[in-house]
């Protein structure tokens, strides 16, 4: 078997997934990007269309002018919309735990979201983190971005090593790179170099990546394998 390094991930992301594939992949991770404050629920899937329009209005004239002052109101919006979304098929992701409790991640998990985006505070609760790791609720972890906005104070008290010792489903990710300065390449490397992650954990890792994504079950299964052959070259 190929030993997995991030450096073997950042050449097998850059140069080994077919353009239609790192097409749907880079959707899926600006998808992932939603928030509490401002949801997105898969558009991407329906971008140009007069559905995706009509819905985008819908969420823009009911929701967002408001949801900044976090007042009943707007609270209740959240769980309108997260409805309506869940009602027209479309997937639901939340940031959650970021700068906010634990209680922000229930709070998520109340709105049926999917995955979560940070959950960085879930390991204030651990019957939150049992829940997370028990129903497999894929966790979007953002070692740098924690760091570099002060979330995380040091590295030595991020929980992604815990989370992943506990069974909980996460993925590395970049939040923003330009922002932070970093690529999903070095996400890996800081998460070998200074949190013990081996070649198989790192493995894992990006497994759970494509099992974390909202592409169709057979999409998955394509990119799963076409990931595993090369890893097994």
């Amino acid at each position: 078997m190929r030993k997995f390094t991030w450096r073997w991930a950042s050449a097998f992301i850059a140069n080994r997934i077919s353009p239609p594939f790192l097409k749907a992949w880079n959707a899926d991770a600006r998808a992932a990007h939603a928030s509490l404050e401002f949801p997105c629920f898969g558009f991407l899937t329906l971008r140009g269309t007069s559905e995706w329009k009509r819905r985008k209005k819908f969420l823009s004239s009911r929701f967002a002018t408001r949801i900044a002052t976090w007042s009943p109101l707007a609270l209740e919006e959240i769980r309108g919309v997260y409805t309506y979304a869940a009602d027209h098929g479309l997937h639901l992701t939340a940031h959650a735990g970021e700068t906010g409790p634990a209680e922000s991640v229930w709070g998520a998990l109340n709105l049926h979201a999917e995955r979560i985006g940070h959950g960085f505070s879930a390991s204030q609760d651990p019957d939150l983190v049992e829940e997370l790791a028990y129903r497999q609720i894929p966790v979007e972890i953002c070692i740098t971005s924690n760091l570099r906005t002060g979330v995380c104070k040091s590295a030595a008290d991020h929980p992604v090593k815990s989370y992943f010792d506990q069974g909980l489903m996460v993925t590395l990710n970049t939040d923003d790179p330009a922002l932070f300065g970093t690529s999903l390449a070095r996400e890996y490397q800081l998460a070998q170099q200074t949190f013990g992650f081996t070649d198989e954990h790192l493995r894992e890792l990006a497994r759970n990546s494509f099992e974390a994504s909202f592409l169709p079950a057979d999409k998955k299964l394509e990119l799963l394998g076409l990931f595993d052959a090369a890893v097994a070259g």
